[in-house]
């Protein structure tokens, strides 16, 4: 690329030697580079803001204003740089990183904790440490809850390094704005510069008030609603529990009868079969006792017939007789 792309600061030997007299010099060149932005001129640039008087304050302001959303891309190149000259010596504010808004008020105020007297004050806005700490807070602008608890940590330690109490007489936030609004009155005549930028806060300041109002009752009622549900999934998880401890005691009844009657089966059934060896038992002597009756009277008649049938003539009615009593024994009828 022709070098005479290239913002002033490439093009005037003298103007890199020496550093920027403020931050409006100093937007004043980067507005001007041309881009792609070479290193030469991203280098030449971080020199002349850290040999600036108001190094720490040019970083700070340049990088807020991305935060904010403005110079996105010219600035990509310098972050690394400027992040290293805002925060020489401090680490980052990353009120990010809390989970809770007392975190975050506990985190901001650390950073003011071990200013005591007037000269500690005075020594850390004039060194600029005061700064690291409002980039952080500007940082979390687009998150209302960490945004604001920064910003009443912040307003708390500031009040104390002036010995400000409230006093017991004030009534509400409302009577401290008018307070306020009366000390930001100049005597001069003309409406002067501090007022209109104080209503212009203070508007901005009561519209996201209204938002954050919205919000919370929109999640007061998503929070109200999920009771609700809750409540309702709870009666449904008691009568569940019931219904499911009461199936439980039926089974374990029906389990102790079918126990129970498993039992005096088994009995029944031994019962039986003690009853059924000892009826075959019983039948079988029976039997035998019968053949053994009729086995003898037939034997017995045998015996008569053979005497009837040696005589002369054979008894031939005394035989008839005999054979008659052994078929009633036999029970054979004749067809």
């Amino acid at each position: 690329m022709n070098e005479s792309l290239h913002t002033p600061a490439d093009t005037n030997p003298e103007a890199k030697s020496s550093g920027f007299k403020g931050f409006k010099q100093a937007q004043t060149s980067l507005r001007t580079m041309q881009t792609p932005i070479s290193p030469e001129t991203r280098d030449d640039y971080l020199s002349r803001i850290r040999d600036s008087p108001t190094a720490r304050y040019i970083a700070f302001r340049l990088l807020a204003l991305r935060a904010l959303g403005d110079l996105q891309t010219k600035l990509g190149p310098f972050l690394q740089g400027l992040d290293s000259i805002l925060h020489e010596n401090e680490l980052p504010l990353d009120l990010r990183g809390c989970d809770t808004m007392e975190g975050v008020q506990q985190l901001v105020s650390k950073r003011f904790s071990t200013l005591q007297t007037k000269d500690d004050w005075r020594r850390f806005f004039a060194t600029g440490l005061h700064l690291p700490i409002l980039y952080g807070l500007i940082r979390t602008w687009d998150d209302p809850l960490r945004f604001h608890a920064g910003v009443e940590a912040i307003a708390n330690a500031t009040a104390r390094s002036k010995r400000r109490k409230i006093s017991k007489n004030v009534a509400n936030n409302s009577e401290v704005i008018a307070r306020i609004i009366l000390g930001r009155v100049p005597e001069k005549p003309g409406l002067g510069k501090a007022l209109p930028e104080l209503f212009t806060i203070l508007q901005a300041t009561w519209q996201e008030a209204e938002e954050i109002n919205r919000e919370n009752l929109r999640l007061e009622m998503a929070i109200c609603n999920a009771n609700t549900e809750n409540q309702e999934l709870g009666e449904k998880l008691t009568d569940e529990t019931a219904k499911r401890m009461k199936t439980e005691t039926d089974n374990r009844t029906l389990e102790s009868l079918l126990s129970e009657l498993g039992a005096t089966v088994k009995e029944e059934r031994q019962h039986f079969e003690t009853m059924k060896a000892h009826n075959s038992e019983e039948k079988s002597k029976a039997i035998q006792d019968a053949v053994a009756r009729t086995r003898s009277e037939v034997l017995r008649r045998l015996e008569n017939i053979r005497l009837f049938a040696d005589r002369e003539p054979p008894n031939r009615g005394g035989i008839l007789s005999l054979v008659r009593e052994i078929e009633n024994t036999l029970n054979i009828t004749k067809g």
